[in-house]
């Protein structure tokens, strides 16, 4: 029988050699089926869709996004900061409107993935807009990027709310803005629940929202469930009662943990003197018995159950700053003159016990001489006890004595100051002899 040829490398008549072996594989891009473009290149197409939708739809595009695109394409860069706003708020033209969801249906259009704040200011957002927001916000690339999102008086109903919030646990957004929408209690209601359960929120803006009293025992509950570092809800009607709500469960939250821990000491202590006299009894003991009396205590041990001082109480909600200014909480509301006083002694216990507090507004209240006192005397405790400084601001329509002080004391942490050292600068002056 014929010799088999060996499969392998065969050289040809003219030299040239079969190449073998396996081919290699292509890099993988970051989505399947999509290519990695140039930041540039995003940019430009993003221009390109946005300036051609206007046209067609006969709307104006935002001079600002343009221009901003403009400059990130020369320098190969993609913008991340988006503000859509209205060309004439401040003056009249005879400009066409500016229209959100041209640009939302450019970035849909060429995929844009480097969206990291966007900001919509007095360009309504109507229901089917809040929706195609929200379907953009729930795809990989909106749940990885979008940071910051503002929507500013844009006229968002309570069902455009709960569209744009019920994908806010998916995503990484820790600052949201909902100022100047009138959705009031009931927005107020569907926000508190479609953020239960979120661990990225940091800041919650929710002014002139139309909020009432009703919203008190909602934020409250929001406050001690989340990890809200500020929450401004400024130019609302909460007046005493929604306040001593919202305030009451924090209050008690940072006293149940301080009396914890007082209590937990004071059996760690007890616990440390059990311990040594039983020591002592041991050493005086014989070895044989020492190790009965050992091990009848390990034996008991195993059937006691654990002792719940010992076990750590649950992390402190960390809100450091609050906005109730213009909240109507004057002797006017339904707890008459006496609710202001009753009011402020709720801040005042929150201000001696809290350390990560570090700004309060109370601007625009009405609350008198009275509770101003309640004020005073929580920053003049809060200085005694050593707690971090609070910058405190209050209505000018008090005493003037106790308006000094409280400016004084509440004028918050004092940054220190960098000396510069100045080539060719006066030295330090001689005393005259």
């Amino acid at each position: 029988m014929p010799a088999l040829k060996k499969k392998g490398k065969v050289k040809g008549k003219r030299g040239k050699k079969r190449k073998t072996g396996k081919k290699k594989k292509k890099a993988k891009t970051s989505l399947p089926g999509k290519k990695i473009r140039p930041p540039g290149e995003a940019a430009r197409l993003l221009m390109k869709a946005y300036t051609t939708v206007c046209k067609e739809k006969g709307t104006t595009a935002v001079p600002k996004i343009v221009r901003d695109l403009l400059e990130k394409m020369e320098e190969n860069q993609a913008v991340t900061k988006f503000i859509v706003e209205p060309t004439n708020r401040f003056s009249q033209s005879d400009f066409p409107p500016v229209r959100f969801c041209d640009w939302l249906q450019a970035v849909q259009q060429v995929s844009y993935e480097h969206i990291r704040e966007l900001c919509v200011w007095g360009v309504t957002v109507t229901d089917m807009d809040a929706t195609e927001l929200s379907l953009c916000m729930e795809t990989q690339t909106g749940q990885q990027n979008l940071v910051f999102l503002t929507l500013l008086d844009v006229g968002l109903s309570n069902y455009g709310l709960h569209r744009v919030t019920r994908c806010l646990h998916l995503g990484n957004i820790t600052s949201l803005t909902l100022g100047h929408n009138r959705f009031g209690d009931e927005g107020c209601q569907t926000l508190c629940n479609n953020l239960r359960g979120n661990t990225r929120l940091r800041r919650l803006s929710l002014d002139f929202c139309g909020l009432t009293t009703k919203s008190g025992p909602l934020l409250g509950h929001l406050i001690i469930n989340l990890a809200l570092q500020e929450l401004s809800i400024a130019g609302n009607q909460l007046h005493c009662d929604g306040v001593i709500q919202l305030i009451n469960p924090l209050v008690e939250f940072y006293e149940s943990h301080q009396a914890h821990e007082n209590m937990r000491k004071e059996r760690i202590e007890e616990l440390k003197a059990h311990q040594e006299a039983k020591e002592k009894e041991l050493a005086a003991m014989g070895p044989l018995r020492a190790k009965m009396a050992l091990a009848s205590d390990a034996a008991k041990e195993e059937y006691q159950e654990t002792d719940p001082l010992l076990i750590p109480f649950p992390p402190l909600p960390p809100l450091k700053y609050l906005n109730i200014e213009d909240n109507g909480i004057d002797m006017h509301g339904k707890g008459g003159k006496f609710a202001p006083v009753v009011c402020t002694r709720l801040v005042r216990r929150w201000l001696e016990v809290s350390s990560l507090l570090t700004e309060i507004k109370l601007t625009g209240n009405l609350i008198g001489n009275v509770a101003s006192e309640e004020i005073l005397a929580a920053l003049e405790a809060r200085k005694d006890a050593g707690l971090p400084s609070v910058k405190m601001t209050v209505t000018h329509c008090l005493a003037g004595e106790t308006f000094k002080k409280i400016i004084k004391l509440g004028s918050g942490a004092k940054k220190k100051k960098k000396l510069a050292k100045r080539k060719g600068g006066k030295g330090k002056k001689k005393k005259k002899k």
